[in-house]
């Protein structure tokens, strides 16, 4: 007989760095510079490798390894599971993954990142890099949408061989 909850046997959460939906998702693998928990928002760091974000915008959202680190699944373990420096590290670009509340959020308001690379409700003055798809209380996981593009304003500025308009003629 089928128990009629589906919540009976097992909370809501997930999981951080699981994901939170069945919808496709756009993921790279990159190598960790620095420990970063599952559902930690990374950017890169100066030598190229994937680091927990301080600021917005961000590069994407570590996914939850699948398996654990040791030879026991309790308390400890699950508390020391993070990727570890020189992993690779899988990272959500495009889709919705469970992640840390770091304050009381509502459900389909703008996230933010904050500098420790968690989530938290965005400000007017913030830089928004996803929508909380759920509500949740502060240290609780929260399905989190983001939607990464590599349209970043460009902090270069143009070099004299820029694209110009061809005249016609020859000089």
């Amino acid at each position: 007989m089928a128990i009629p909850d589906g919540t009976f046997y097992q909370g809501q959460q997930i999981g951080f760095g699981k994901p939170a939906t069945l919808e496709p998702n756009i993921t790279n693998s990159d190598t960790a510079g620095a420990e970063i928990k599952y559902g930690q928002a990374v950017n890169f760091d100066s030598n190229g490798k994937v680091v927990p974000a301080t600021h917005a915008p961000i590069y994407g959202v570590a996914w939850a390894k699948q398996y654990v680190d040791g030879y026991a699944v309790n308390e400890e373990t699950k508390a020391a599971a993070r990727w570890h420096t020189g992993e690779t590290v899988s990272v959500m670009r495009d889709g919705t993954i469970e992640v840390c509340a770091t304050e009381d959020v509502n459900k389909n308001t703008p996230a933010t990142v904050d500098a420790n690379g968690n989530f938290k409700m965005a400000d007017t003055n913030d830089f928004v890099v996803g929508l909380f798809r759920t509500a949740a209380n502060a240290g609780e996981g929260v399905d989190l949408q983001i939607r990464i593009t590599n349209a970043q304003p460009q902090s270069v500025a143009p070099t004299s061989q820029s694209a110009q308009p061809k005249q016609g003629g020859n000089s």
